[in-house]
């Protein structure tokens, strides 16, 4: 390859930037270029102290009901008191408590309404994470945008399609949706083609995780669809 002297830059503040999220915040990065016959090599020399750790965890949410299953899940956070402050830890959590969250009914919370903030001026090469939690942006049909809580989402109706075929959908068209037939049993609402043998609706109903009126639960639907 070509020696592009901006890619040596681009690369050393990458280094820098990888340090860094790994509690290295004072981390220097030195580059060095030895040329000789035509050749370039680059050398890259990492100096690094000790890394910041982590002295408290503090939560910042204003949504009561979120605040009461983060305290109670707290046990569960990934972030730990005295261990080396490291981003990819904190982007786990975010993931954790995402679905944590989800699995009592808050279908549209999601990582973006979590946030850290780090204070790294507290000494002795320690931080303080103040770990966030936004509430729901709300926009109104005036186009007017307010902070509301969370909401809880139920399941309204769950519809199955038995012998569904993607294919028959997308050429039928509307030939295909005048040719299904909706029974109702037992709450569920069975989609299937008209003059299909009979199905046997008790042994699908005891493989889904979900109930018509019960509260969203991610974990539930996820294994709804994998015994279907």
């Amino acid at each position: 390859a070509v020696f592009d002297p901006n890619a040596t830059v681009k690369t050393k503040d990458q280094i820098k930037s990888y340090v860094a999220s790994k509690g290295y915040f004072d981390g220097q990065v030195m580059d060095t270029v030895e040329t000789a016959n035509r050749k370039s090599e680059v050398f890259y020399n990492v100096d690094l102290l000790p890394a910041y750790t982590i002295r408290n965890l503090y939560y910042e949410i204003s949504d009561s009901n979120i605040q009461k299953l983060c305290y109670f899940d707290s046990m569960s956070c990934v972030i730990e008191r005295g261990k080396p402050y490291d981003v990819d830890v904190l982007q786990a959590e975010r993931l954790r408590f995402e679905r944590f969250i989800k699995d009592y009914g808050f279908y549209g919370f999601s990582t973006d309404h979590i946030y850290f903030r780090v204070d790294s001026t507290v000494g002795n090469r320690q931080v303080d994470i103040y770990y966030g939690v936004k509430n729901f942006t709300n926009l109104d049909s005036y186009n007017r945008v307010s902070l509301v809580p969370h909401s809880i989402y139920r399941v309204k109706n769950i519809c199955i399609y038995p012998d569904f075929v993607p294919r028959d959908a997308l050429e039928g068209g509307e030939a295909y949706l005048n040719s299904l037939d909706t029974t109702n049993y037992n709450g569920y609402y069975f989609i299937t083609r008209k003059g299909k043998p009979e199905i046997k609706y008790d042994l699908i109903i005891q493989s889904l995780y979900l109930k018509p009126g019960s509260v969203f639960n991610v974990t539930n639907t996820e294994q709804t669809q994998a015994h279907l």
